[in-house]
């Protein structure tokens, strides 16, 4: 399957960090990780 190019990177990364944090993830940049922050921790 070939990916959507009518979608820019940025909002699609906008819309996945918000369901990760409804769903209760911590979502965190690759240059501040804190893995003890949470349990459920996404990095971007």
């Amino acid at each position: 399957m070939m990916p959507r190019a009518d979608i820019d990177e940025a909002p699609t990364r906008e819309q996945i960090d918000l369901k990760l944090l409804v769903a209760g993830w911590v979502v965190q940049d690759k240059s501040r990780i804190n893995l003890i922050e949470s349990l459920a921790i996404a990095v971007r």
